[in-house]
């Protein structure tokens, strides 16, 4: 049994545009979320954090913005405790917090913008 379907030139085209656009997709990049893990200050939580990485860091603005986040975090939490730096896991959900550098306060110049 054969069938033959006859199409018009629009019909053919839209027909192979379709099956060009499914087989063809954008180039997948990898990034080295394992270096800067390796910079993170606490070594927990990687496997759940780079799961994660994977899902939300699609493009290279946010790889690059999250390598900032991590050094900027990292340099805050030097002389921390390490129990009270956050697990990588839970550092990506708010990474983009950290992407510019916090602005170190001293508490005279919290007293001095508070009037005393």
């Amino acid at each position: 049994m054969k069938l033959t379907i006859e199409l018009d030139d629009r019909d053919a085209e839209r027909i192979l545009r379709k099956a060009l656009v499914e087989k063809v997709s954008p180039k997948k990049i990898e990034y080295d979320f394992e270096s800067i893990y390796a910079k993170y200050p606490r070594k927990m939580g990687k496997k759940q954090g780079i799961s994660k990485l994977k899902k939300i860091i699609n493009s290279d603005k946010r790889y690059n913005n999250f390598v900032k986040a991590v050094q900027h975090y990292a340099e805050y939490c030097k002389d921390q405790d390490p129990q009270y730096i956050k697990h990588f896991s839970t550092f990506v959900n708010c990474y983009e917090d950290w992407i510019n550098a916090p602005k170190d306060d001293s508490t005279e110049e919290q007293l001095k913008r508070m009037g005393r």
